[in-house]
């Protein structure tokens, strides 16, 4: 985490919730964002992932994915298609 590397990666725990629920590590892609303080302005989450360390399996199907972080509730609409989330088309975004 720096101004040269302002990509990192988190693993929070996350909501699937769709025909079945699942609460799987979820890994976050995040972006520092940073002006001219000594620290950065902002967070931006560039992807999420489901952890394949885990070794949970999730099946194939749409879902509401939920979880925080950074101080924000974020929930969505995903897709789980071979273990990968994906967004949907026409997929809504609540923060």
């Amino acid at each position: 985490m720096s101004r040269q590397n302002p990509h990192f990666r988190v693993t929070i725990i996350g909501t699937l919730t769709g025909n079945k629920n699942y609460t799987p590590p979820i890994v976050l892609r995040v972006l520092e964002l940073w002006g001219v303080n000594g620290t950065p302005d902002d967070y931006i989450v560039e992807e999420e992932e489901l952890s394949v360390t885990a070794g949970l399996v999730v099946e194939d199907g749409d879902y509401a994915l939920e979880y925080e972080w950074n101080g924000q509730q974020v929930r969505k609409q995903v897709q789980v298609i071979g273990g990968r989330l994906r967004a949907p088309q026409n997929a809504s975004i609540e923060r």
